[in-house]
């Protein structure tokens, strides 16, 4: 009895080590029509230009619900997130890693070796928060305003410390390569069961 409260205390401790380190993401996505999205969203969109095409999308995640647009904005790929009210949250345009200024892909690849042993960007994505005046003006522009903060959004498959398997992670970076924010995804349990 007692080897087996021993080896469960030690896994505990272990997988809580393996976790403490960064937040835990969880996030589903599911299409929704635009008559369920709030209207201030929708008309932040018309506002940025009327004749947009893009697909509306409600997220659901343990930081709660919000509501994405996600489409093309002058042949980018751009989603654009509004909380439950439809208020704006932020902009996020698909970038490719390898294709960023080369300063700045330096500082977020010494970022993420420092973080960890190793690791391969899956995703990229700019990120444009302030007013919602200065994101529109950006958006019709096609280029950040000096009122907007930028940081960059970034999705690594890693191995963290002296763990032997992967994970994924969410990072959220400054342009110094300080690290805002991070979590470890977790996909939806329909995403990968076993039959």
């Amino acid at each position: 009895m007692v080897p087996i409260r021993l080896s469960l205390t030690v896994a505990l401790c272990c997988i809580a080590i393996g976790w403490s380190t960064a937040q835990i993401k969880y996030e589903k996505e599911e299409k929704t029509d635009v008559e369920q999205v709030p209207a201030a969203a929708v008309d932040f969109i018309h506002a940025v230009d009327s004749l947009l095409v893009g697909r509306w999308y409600r997220e659901i995640s343990n930081q709660g619900t919000s509501y994405e647009w996600k489409g093309k904005i002058n042949d980018q790929c751009t989603s654009i997130e509004f909380d439950q009210d439809g208020s704006l949250q932020d902009v996020e345009i698909l970038r490719k890693f390898a294709k960023l200024p080369l300063d700045l892909m330096e500082i977020l690849q010494k970022s993420l070796s420092t973080r960890y042993q190793r690791y391969s960007v899956r995703r990229c994505q700019e990120q444009w928060a302030g007013t919602s005046v200065a994101i529109k003006n950006a958006l019709i522009r096609s280029s950040p305003t000096d009122d907007l903060s930028v940081k960059y959004e970034l999705v690594v498959r890693a191995r963290h410390g002296h763990k032997d398997d992967t994970e994924r992670y969410e990072l959220l970076l400054k342009l110094d390569g300080s690290i805002v924010r991070e979590a470890m995804l977790v996909r939806s349990l329909s995403d990968h069961m076993d039959y």
